[in-house]
């Protein structure tokens, strides 16, 4: 499934699919907070809670909420009255799960723009560039990516091997439809032993 940040239909296929699993009774979300909870869920790579239904009712489409989130980010700039709220909602959520809140609206800034769009910070933790004729752009998952996937995989603290947790990542990129770039896997496993060291450098302070 791809472009479901971008395009309504797409967007209601992917939230119908979920839908068809939330359980009996759960909580039905209006558009705004569906696609707020859904970016922040797919960026980091969790699952989103079957206690919600997404809606598939509005009719403005999922595109104009995200519209104008980078300037907002990037320059101050809101074009739209919601964006300081929505960014503080992203903050939130990284805070609530343990994750780089710059790291994961980076992300959603990836999944909720146009493809072909250019210019997004080249760092190898949040998107890389393949040269395509096409202008499509690939992506390489960063250390929140990485990380949300172990928890998700991992179950009472057991030790999980690399290649399952880079197969959890590859399946909800798969889900999320975002090209990832064709050394992604090399990438993030020359990254992890850097990770590994921020990790007990920060843990000594």
């Amino acid at each position: 499934m791809t472009d479901i940040f971008i395009k309504k239909d797409a967007w209601f296929q992917f939230a119908e699919e979920h839908n068809s699993t939330a359980d009996v009774g759960s909580v039905v979300l209006n558009g705004s907070d569906s696609y707020t909870l859904a970016a922040c869920h797919v960026a980091a790579g969790i699952a989103i809670p079957c206690s919600v239904r997404l809606d598939v009712q509005r009719t403005k489409g999922v595109a104009d909420h995200f519209n104008g989130l980078r300037s907002y980010y990037e320059l101050g700039v809101a074009s739209k009255s919601w964006l300081p709220s929505l960014v503080t909602q992203f903050r939130q959520f990284a805070r609530e799960n343990s994750l780089n809140q710059d790291e994961l609206i980076k992300r959603i800034i990836v999944l909720t723009e146009r493809v072909g769009r250019r210019g997004f910070p080249k760092s190898p933790s949040v998107v890389g560039h393949d040269p395509d004729p096409s202008g499509k752009e690939f992506y390489v998952p960063g250390r929140a990516e990485f990380e949300a996937a172990y928890k998700r995989v991992a179950t009472a603290g057991e030790a999980v091997a690399l290649v399952v947790v880079l197969e959890a990542i590859e399946a909800t990129a798969a889900t999320a439809g975002i090209p990832l770039q064709n050394d992604w896997r090399e990438t993030i496993e020359r990254q992890i032993e850097m990770w590994m060291g921020q990790g007990e450098s920060n843990g000594k302070n």
